[in-house]
């Protein structure tokens, strides 16, 4: 459980607060530095920070699904009923060849 889940427990992408989001205000307010932080480091020593970055924003992610998830296929595209949904991004022409 994160601390934004025991903080606002109710509040999701069902409690249709919108732009008055508690739970969105929170974690941008408790990421905005670390990123900002984390980006300076970039511009320092790219290779030394980068691993670092990534789980930094992955993290910011992931918190951020839980208030806004993203689509259940891969750009947003309409789901026909009875369809299997796929959320990886359709192959190219030289994988589908191999």
């Amino acid at each position: 459980m994160s601390r934004f889940d025991a903080m606002y427990p109710k509040c999701g992408h069902e409690c249709n607060c919108g732009m008055m989001c508690q739970r969105a205000v929170a974690i941008d307010s408790h990421y905005a530095g670390k990123l900002a932080f984390m980006l300076e480091c970039m511009t320092w020593d790219a290779d030394g920070n980068f691993d670092n970055a990534c789980a930094l924003l992955e993290e910011y992610k992931a918190e951020w699904d839980k208030v806004n998830p993203p689509p259940p296929t891969f750009m947003g595209e309409p789901v026909i009923a009875g369809q299997v949904i796929s959320a990886q991004p359709p192959a190219t022409p030289e994988a589908r060849n191999e």
